[in-house]
């Protein structure tokens, strides 16, 4: 177990050199990580390259914060795949009927309740739930 003293960017190679790590050490052949503007994935990529192991980005969904559009930019989408990776910007589970509900006639969702209990370990523990709902639903892992 690795405790990073801040939660940060800073963090984000050492985080990815443990998951490499753990990963060969185990034979896990998936990663599944989120990058909102595609840094993490390609560093992911570059990190996991000349193994067996896939990697998955996932990002915010389209509409997240611009309607329409997706934060991650076309040429940084283009550089995961060549690496190797998938990119997922797909519904987040936790998060876009219970919202859209919620702005349009106040209230709470279900979502919300459970996307909020998960936040009482941390954000990181909700992302990863939806993480893993997301790349199960689509397909790109198993059960």
């Amino acid at each position: 177990m690795v405790y990073f003293e801040k939660a940060g960017r800073e963090n984000t190679d050492r985080a990815l050199a443990i998951a490499k790590e753990g990963a060969l050490e185990r034979n896990i052949k998936k990663v599944v990580v989120a990058s909102t503007f595609g840094d993490t994935g390609v560093k992911a990529c570059e990190i996991f390259k000349d193994t067996d192991v896939e990697v998955i980005v996932v990002t915010h969904n389209y509409g997240f914060k611009e309607p329409g559009k997706v934060e991650m930019r076309e040429e940084v989408r283009r550089k995961i795949e060549e690496l190797g990776g998938k990119v997922l910007s797909g519904t987040m589970v936790l998060r876009s009927l219970g919202t859209a509900i919620r702005d349009k006639f106040g209230g709470y969702s279900e979502q919300e309740l459970i996307a909020n209990t998960l936040r009482i370990f941390c954000q990181g523990i909700k992302v990863c739930v939806e993480m893993a709902s997301m790349v199960s639903d689509c397909g790109f892992v198993g059960s």
